[in-house]
């Protein structure tokens, strides 16, 4: 939802823009953008904390798979 509301402000403010409806400043675009960039991070946070823990996991795995964990001895 939140990466709609930036992308509305965004096409707002440009179709403003092209219409001769200037907003002082930039900060609209930027606010539009974090707003986007924020929306986005909360979307895909699960997915990758999901990867994250999956490869956690294969890891600790293969670490404490077999053997009684002494390397053999020289002879």
């Amino acid at each position: 939802m939140m990466t709609m509301a930036g992308a509305g402000l965004i096409a707002l403010i440009t179709l403003l823009n092209m219409f001769g409806v200037f907003i002082a400043g930039l900060w609209p675009m930027f606010v539009g953008t974090a707003l986007v960039v924020y929306g986005y991070y909360l979307t895909v946070k699960p997915t990758i904390d999901a990867n994250i823990a999956k490869l956690k996991e294969k890891a600790k795995a293969a670490t404490h798979s077999g053997g009684s964990g002494t390397p053999p001895a020289a002879s």
